[in-house]
């Protein structure tokens, strides 16, 4: 019988993938300094996968099934399940680099998303019936219930890819809404969910936040069709779907606020997430040339995925440990992951303002990343050593 390892070796296999993620990052920013025998689309296909279904995905499955205790026919199916979708990883990471969107990379991914069904209808299935009256359950739920919609756009591609051709205004707006699901609703709702603890328990102000956070992740989603029409009928829901989680987030302070000062990493992720919101109602505006800027585009989903997301992940893990998070990795991870955002949002904004190029971009983007990728090796060795 094939078992659920211990908490711990999910967590270290899960930094495993992250440190794998930044080492493909690294050749990403090697390709324009040195001569590399790598297709560059496929390693950014393998760069993408890995770090949502390798990093994130693990991460959070593992916090899920520590806090939310299944009956024991659906604990026994999580060993099989969690092997099974490391056969689909390590495959993906194996037929991506080599092939990009092809047979045998399609068929783990196919495999993959299988996976992550049968692990959102365990949870639904065999959680305790006590737990699922709490907002921890509700929150978890609702990003499960999203991750299985941002599954819509993959099973898309492949009609659309045939009948309008991958550089179709359609496919684009398949993976953005696929992102859109993935990030601002499997990732930042499970999260939230995380973050109560199992015993909260259900009062006005966190249905309300959780309620409107629902209405505004749906009505976003609308900012993710936008960019090639700016047409204000998409425009004005989608914004106001984004005001909507601005509010929710107060609420859902409001809900956790005691009277002690919050720890400083706890005021720093809040700000993060404030600023993703910011960035996410900004970039939603019918600015078109705004909406175009691959560089912006890009510093944006970095700057959710290194800031908000994984660093609030990271701060869970350690608060599940009854620790704190390493003082050295944050000086790192906070250098490198300003230093990098700093640099793209930096590329972009040219496009707009007549300003200096940087002198050795691609060279000092590489030292950025190389250490974040410092950073992450602390991490696995704080969790290897100090058991």
């Amino acid at each position: 019988m094939w078992r659920l390892p211990p908490f711990r070796i999910q967590i270290i296999v899960a930094l495993l993938y992250f440190l794998v993620l930044g080492g493909l990052g690294l050749c990403l920013r090697l390709f324009p300094l040195v001569e590399l025998h790598i297709n560059y689309k496929y390693f950014i296909h393998t760069h993408s996968h890995i770090a949502l279904l390798g990093w994130v995905y693990l991460g959070l499955t593992a916090l899920v099934t520590r806090k939310i205790k299944l009956a024991p026919k659906g604990e026994k199916s999580l060993g099989s399940l969690y092997w099974f979708t490391q056969f689909t990883l390590i495959g993906m990471l194996f037929s991506f680099p080599f092939q990009g969107y092809a047979l045998f990379s399609i068929i783990f991914s196919t495999l993959f998303l299988f996976a992550s069904y049968r692990f959102a209808y365990l949870v639904f299935r065999y959680a305790s019936p006590n737990i699922k009256q709490r907002p921890m359950y509700w929150w978890v739920r609702l990003g499960l219930l999203c991750l299985i919609i941002s599954s819509l756009g993959p099973w898309s591609l492949g009609y659309l890819m045939k009948t309008f051709g991958p550089t179709s205004v359609w496919y684009r707006h398949a993976i953005y809404f696929y992102l859109h699901f993935l990030y601002n609703g499997f990732f930042i709702a499970t999260l939230f969910g995380l973050w109560f603890k199992s015993d909260a328990s259900q009062n006005f102000k966190h249905k309300l936040s959780f309620w409107l956070f629902a209405l505004g992740t749906m009505l976003s989603t609308l900012l993710s069709f936008v960019w090639d029409s700016g047409n204000l009928l998409l425009v004005l829901p989608g914004l106001l779907g984004v005001i909507l989680l601005m509010i929710s987030l107060f609420f859902m302070v409001k809900t956790t606020k005691t009277t002690r000062k919050p720890k400083p990493i706890v005021a720093i992720l809040l700000g993060l997430y404030v600023c993703k919101l910011i960035f996410q109602f900004v970039g939603g505006l019918p600015l078109h040339d705004l909406q175009l800027n691959r560089s912006l585009i890009i510093a944006y989903l970095h700057f959710v995925f290194l800031g908000p997301i994984s660093l609030t992940l990271i701060h869970l893990v350690y608060r599940e440990f009854n620790k704190r998070i390493p003082s050295f990795f944050l000086w790192f991870y906070a250098l490198g992951f300003l230093g990098s955002e700093f640099l793209l949002a930096y590329k972009g904004v040219l496009a707009f303002f007549q300003g200096p190029s940087l002198v050795q971009f691609d060279f000092v983007l590489l030292s950025f990343s190389t250490i974040i990728v410092l950073g992450i090796i602390s991490l696995l060795y704080d969790n290897k050593v100090n058991k």
